[in-house]
């Protein structure tokens, strides 16, 4: 009997530590006096109960901006100048090979090569 009772106290044991809930972990930040004011009265106004969960959805919900430098903007812009001629020439090899087999792919490897050298010197 007494096997069976310390089986039912470590299932019981089992099935609490299974009920537990998740770690949470905390974030908090400070903020002067009047702007928590401030924030107490935007959320209220907007119906929440508690600052985590108002905090959870701006923060998480919020769409990503970047602030790109012009030098970064420059060289986006010169990457898909180039992959655009990349483009145009394999279009045109695509033509000539339906055309005749005399095609100088030489000197087609040869662009292809150098505006792949140009997008690595750009990439960094």
């Amino acid at each position: 009997m007494k096997s069976l009772t310390s089986t039912l106290q470590k299932t019981k044991r089992a099935l609490k530590k299974e009920q537990k809930k998740p770690v949470e972990k905390v974030c908090s930040c400070r903020v002067p006096a009047d702007e928590y004011i401030k924030l107490e009265d935007e959320l209220n106004n907007l119906g929440y109960k508690n600052m985590s969960a108002y905090f959870r959805e701006i923060i998480l919900a919020r769409k990503r901006e970047y602030n790109i430098s012009e030098l970064e903007q420059y060289k986006v812009f010169l990457v898909n100048k180039i992959s655009n001629n990349v483009n145009q020439i394999a279009k045109v090899m695509h033509k000539d090979i339906k055309k005749s087999d005399e095609v100088d792919y030489k000197k087609v490897a040869d662009l292809l090569d150098e505006y792949l050298n140009e997008l690595y010197i750009l990439v960094g």
